[in-house]
């Protein structure tokens, strides 16, 4: 993440990843903070209409 992903998103971008637990290391967290951008967990299923609530609120 650190040498991949932090790099190429722009300041301000969505990140949605699964509930896996290594996402929600404090590590992950911070470096996904650290760059001003938003972190979003779902669950592993969900319905599309489920996805279309939570982006667009």
């Amino acid at each position: 993440m650190e040498n991949v992903l932090i790099k190429e998103l722009k300041s301000c971008q969505v990140v949605i990843m699964d509930n896996a637990s290594f996402h929600k290391s404090k590590k992950i967290k911070e470096l996904i903070e650290s760059v001003n951008y938003r972190i979003i967990f779902f669950a592993s299923i969900f319905t599309s209409s489920e996805f279309n609530r939570e982006i667009l609120g």
